[in-house]
């Protein structure tokens, strides 16, 4: 620190390259798995001591060198090479420990157990990485026996290539876990409401039906729109958006719930839907969108108009296909000047003031209008580099309040990676024919059969 503070505004002013950060987070990832998990279970805890002594030296007399030159960059270049070292040092370490036990144990056994540990693995993603290093280092222990020569030549090729993947994997897992698992905003016990039973009151009984008997290869996000242009996330919801996601069908839909669907709210009689998350926050809402439509939500995020417009802006716009009506809407409602109908470019102002469009046709048509920006602005997310789509999830996750848990964000960091082989779809609850226009206590609301919508969302997602 007295170094970097010496070199003065040349370092305190600069930005670290992303390009020389990610691969030294994926090298710390891998050392921390290498030494931690494996090399002190194996006895070699001062091994592990003098490679961290070895990777602090390291650093330190590269920074001497470096950052009064370079500055940040000098000192990302500095730390890269450290953890560099260090994973050499613990690499040879491994290397004399294993060396011995691969001269005696079959590597037609040694493939069968890294291959049964793998598999165990992957069918249960919950044993996570260390269970798989315990599994395979149990199972070569009980496999053991000596080698016959026969196999050894063939058999070292197929072990170079399990260890490849290997590291490959730990990388890879390694960059996820560091990047993005703590980006998330946490769900606020504002947001979040008390919490709702499943038991609701008799009067409201009809409206319950049973849950959905999709399989749990569907992981439903519920997505709260708050309406405010600040960043407040309470009050009633604008935005009630269900973005469910099936892993094995590769499907993502994107389901959007009108505000004005008349339902029956957990401890608050009928109301419109959009009352719920006012009332109680996203326990009540998710609750109420279970009991009336048989849908489970996994988890939530709760985001705010500004957090709409400063998304498209950094995705650099969207590309919408505008009726006159509209033009002269946003025209008047937001920055910037569209010229005419027809294709244009929106910026992130624009774009939530088509988004909230309502009064020159319907909600259904506002819903819709909202699920046209977020497929563009996914579409455009898909199409950036790894470098840029890194840098957009460390800004605006942590402006998206949610109950996701660690695992579940590297899960969805990956799938963001992964976007373009997805099969992209969206539509709007009640679908057409499953609802009618009702006037309730002076509210104009839509009267709704929730099997048929729930059917709806069932036969989309599978």
């Amino acid at each position: 620190q007295c170094i970097m503070l010496l070199s003065g505004e040349a370092y305190m002013g600069a930005i670290q390259p992303m390009q020389i950060l990610m691969p030294t987070t994926i090298f710390i990832g891998i050392t921390n798995i290498l030494g931690i998990q494996i090399l002190v279970p194996l006895g070699k805890e001062r091994a592990v001591l003098h490679s961290e002594i070895l990777g602090a030296v390291v650093d330190l007399i590269l920074n001497f060198l470096l950052i009064p030159k370079y500055a940040a960059s000098g000192a990302a270049t500095g730390t890269l090479i450290a953890e560099l070292a260090v994973l050499v040092y613990q690499m040879a370490v491994l290397w004399k420990v294993v060396r011995p036990m691969l001269r005696d144990i079959s590597y037609l056994k040694i493939f069968v157990a890294t291959f049964l540990a793998l598999a165990a693995t992957f069918w249960v993603p919950a044993l996570g990485l260390r269970t798989f290093f315990t599994l395979a280092i149990s199972s070569l222990l009980f496999f053991s026996s000596k080698a016959s020569d026969k196999n050894k030549s063939v058999a070292k090729i197929v072990v170079l290539v399990l260890v490849a993947i290997i590291a490959l994997v730990a990388a890879v897992s390694a960059f996820l876990l560091s990047h993005y698992s703590g980006l998330f905003g946490d769900l606020r016990e504002e947001e979040r409401g008390k919490a709702v039973s499943d038991t609701v009151d008799d009067t409201a009984a009809n409206q319950i039906i049973a849950p959905t008997n999709i399989s749990d290869d569907v992981f439903t996000i519920l997505l709260v729109g708050v309406d405010s242009y600040q960043d407040t996330y309470t009050g009633r919801s604008d935005v009630q958006m269900l973005i469910s996601i099936n892993q094995k069908s590769k499907k993502l839909v994107i389901c959007s719930i009108l505000r004005d669907c008349y339902v029956s709210i957990p401890g608050h009689g009928n109301n419109r839907i959009n009352a719920a998350y006012g009332e109680g926050g996203t326990n009540l809402l998710t609750q109420t969108i279970k009991n009336n439509f048989g849908i489970p939500v996994n988890r939530v995020g709760v985001i705010n108009f500004k957090v709409v417009t400063d998304f498209v802006d950094a995705v650099g716009g969207v590309d919408v296909d505008l009726s006159p009506e509209e033009v002269e809407i946003i025209n008047n409602g937001s920055s910037g000047y569209l010229s005419g109908a027809g294709l244009n470019h929106l910026n992130g102002d624009q774009a939530l003031t088509y988004a909230r469009i309502r009064k020159i046709d319907s909600d259904f048509s506002r819903t819709k209008r909202q699920r046209v920006v977020m497929e563009d602005a996914l579409e455009k997310v898909g199409n950036m580099s790894l470098t840029q789509q890194s840098s957009l999830l460390q800004e605006f996750l942590p402006r998206v309040h949610t109950d996701l848990t660690r695992s579940e964000v590297i899960n969805l960091a990956s799938l963001i990676l992964r976007l373009k082989s997805f099969d992209v779809k969206s539509f709007a609850i009640p679908i057409d024919g499953s609802w009618s226009d009702m006037r309730v206590s002076g509210m104009d609301v839509l009267d709704i059969d929730f099997s048929a919508n729930r059917k709806a969302w069932e036969d989309a997602v599978s």
